[in-house]
């Protein structure tokens, strides 16, 4: 490609110009003219308007025509030239582009709450699962408010009646805690429940919600810490020797005391005041 005599040639975009080497930017200075050469008569743009250069090599081309590059040559549509020499390209205000970016993040957060305010309303129903989950494994449930392997034939006949001749009688709910349907009380075969007694709390022959045992004689006394180790080994005694021989034990050693503990999920819980020892249920 070779440079032209007069002129320069220019990018469609306006942002390049041809120096007859190569295309440098339009920031940068264009050649001086040749010595004896007249350079490019520059004229005022209309108001609103990019500068532009007269092209008197231009002339006598046909309109649209392009130069040997095949790009539009100088003056003719769709060319822009660069500003006049000595000129500074204004370039875009720092502070406008901040103006502009805050109002388009301002308006989009209002857009945003509002379209959001406007899906809560028009929702009839929260979101959720349809399903419900599942109970966990230790969620208390109905058969939990009966000791476990616990029989009204397992305490009133085997331990009251046949070990130690007690003598069971069925007793109104109103004297009881009242917990359960039915009631039953036990005591000695000379003793009118002045010294100690034994209560029983239950729904059914096999649903027993409360065992408990009370002893008058006095603390520290041997029937009183008898009656209390008898009464955790009978509730215990359907799981096996080991929980039966570890409830007696820590009956004897806290039946004078206010202290209770959940053995084989069973609750035993000693007292003094009445003094004696309750088995419940471990929930």
């Amino acid at each position: 490609m070779t440079a032209q005599p007069s002129g320069q040639r220019y990018s469609p975009d306006g942002r390049f110009w041809w120096d007859g080497t190569g295309w440098r930017p339009v920031d940068a200075a264009p050649p001086a003219p040749a010595p004896g050469q007249p350079g490019p008569a520059w004229s005022p743009p209309p108001f609103g308007h990019s500068p532009a250069v007269a092209n008197p090599a231009g002339a006598g081309r046909p309109p649209g025509g392009a130069g040997p590059s095949g790009l539009p040559g100088p003056g003719l549509p769709g060319t822009a030239f660069p500003p006049p020499r000595g000129a500074v390209p204004r370039r875009p205000s720092k502070a406008g582009f901040l103006l502009a970016l805050v109002g388009t993040l301002v308006a989009t957060a209002v857009l945003g709450g509002l379209v959001g305010g406007i899906s809560g309303m028009v929702t009839t129903e929260p979101p959720g699962n349809d399903s419900a989950p599942q109970f966990a494994a230790e969620f208390p449930t109905a058969e939990r408010q009966y000791m476990t392997g616990v029989t009204l034939a397992l305490v009133a006949e085997d331990w009251m009646k046949k070990s130690n001749s007690w003598v069971c009688s069925d007793t109104p709910t109103a004297e009881t805690s009242g917990q359960s349907g039915k009631a039953m009380r036990c005591r000695p075969p000379d003793d009118d429940e002045r010294e100690m007694y034994v209560t029983i709390e239950y729904d059914a022959d096999d649903k027993i919600k409360l065992v408990s045992g009370r002893c008058h004689v006095g603390l520290k006394s041997k029937p009183c810490t008898t009656l209390a180790a008898s009464l955790a080994d009978a509730v215990l005694s359907p799981q096996g020797d080991q929980l039966r021989k570890q409830a007696e034990k820590w009956a004897t050693e806290n039946a004078d005391s206010e202290r209770v503990t959940t053995i084989g999920g069973i609750r035993l819980e000693a007292s003094l005041d009445p003094h004696g020892m309750t088995a419940t249920p471990g929930i």
